[in-house]
């Protein structure tokens, strides 16, 4: 069972991502946090297999966490899912060590696929 934290500052996305994972058998949401200093609190006693970290976030950008995720453990795996065009952020976010980065607009079964792929390595 691959552990999933959700990192979003918007409730009603942490609760449908949460109902959507909870469908797939190989996937646990363990936590949702609405902002990079409760993940970094969440994280000193849970260690998820996957982080689903929103870009726009209250504090620190979804950026900066990323990059601070890679340093605590670089080999945390880190899903992006945002709003934002692709070609605005993913680039950025991959050379900072984001594992994948999914449009919000994407449907349900693109986000397992993501996560498997992630699982996978």
């Amino acid at each position: 069972m691959n552990k999933v934290a959700i990192c979003d500052d918007h409730k009603i996305v942490r609760e449908g991502l949460k109902q959507i994972i909870s469908v797939f058998n190989d996937f646990e949401v363990v936590a949702d946090v609405e902002s990079g200093e409760a993940l970094f609190h969440v994280l000193r006693n849970h260690t998820p297999d996957i982080i689903i970290l929103d870009v726009s976030l209250p504090g620190r950008s979804g950026l900066e966490v990323l990059k601070q995720l890679k340093i605590m453990n670089p080999d945390i795996k880190v899903l992006v899912l945002s709003m934002y065009p692709e070609d605005q952020f993913a680039i950025r976010m991959l050379k900072a060590g984001a594992s994948g980065y999914l449009h919000k607009d994407s449907e349900a079964g693109i986000l397992l696929d993501a996560l498997t792929k992630i699982s996978r390595g």
